[in-house]
């Protein structure tokens, strides 16, 4: 499913606001980033390894899982270190759908099981699906959300385990460079 896609560089904004349902790929430098990025190359994802958080575009601003659980952030959050704005071209009620998982999930915790799950996927090439109910990773809500909005990942595809890449592969966004 190809989507329209930006790059969004440091201080600068999208040629047109992000609408809610969209998402941010962003790449960070510190030592979970780059932990992110080794386990999603040893498992395949390659170029688009790039991305290690994903942001999900609400009503008037963000909302993502961070270490301190799911939260709101505010739209100029991201806006000094630049981003990938993807357009996932839902419908006006979709995206309603998608921003309402988004935000009954706010005050959910950080899933952490799911990282080690997936870590120990990247490691071993074994599936190791482990969820942990109120519990998301940044691309897992994304994912989730996008799922209620009735956006079909495929039928070998669980949205909660998705990693960044997995999300950039899906709406077919080029990794950086391209």
């Amino acid at each position: 499913m190809g989507a329209a896609w930006e790059d969004v560089a440091p201080g600068a904004e999208p040629s047109a606001p992000a609408a809610p349902g969209d998402l941010l790929a962003c790449h960070g430098t510190a030592f979970l980033d780059r932990l992110i990025a080794t386990g999603e190359r040893l498992h395949g994802a390659g170029e688009y390894a790039y991305a290690t958080h994903i942001v999900c575009v609400a009503d008037g601003h963000y909302v993502e899982a961070l270490a301190n659980g799911v939260d709101r952030t505010p739209l100029d959050w991201y806006q000094p270190s630049g981003y990938r704005l993807i357009r996932t071209g839902l419908d006006p009620a979709d995206a309603a759908r998608a921003v309402a998982f988004w935000e009954s999930c706010v005050g959910d915790g950080y899933g952490y099981v799911t990282d080690v799950g997936l870590g120990l996927t990247c490691l071993s090439g074994l599936p190791w699906g482990v969820i942990r109910r109120g519990a998301y990773i940044c691309s897992g809500l994304a994912a989730m959300g996008l799922f209620h909005a009735g956006v079909n990942f495929g039928p070998r595809a669980a949205p909660q385990l998705m990693m960044p890449s997995g999300v950039m592969r899906f709406y077919e966004v080029p990794p950086v460079g391209r």
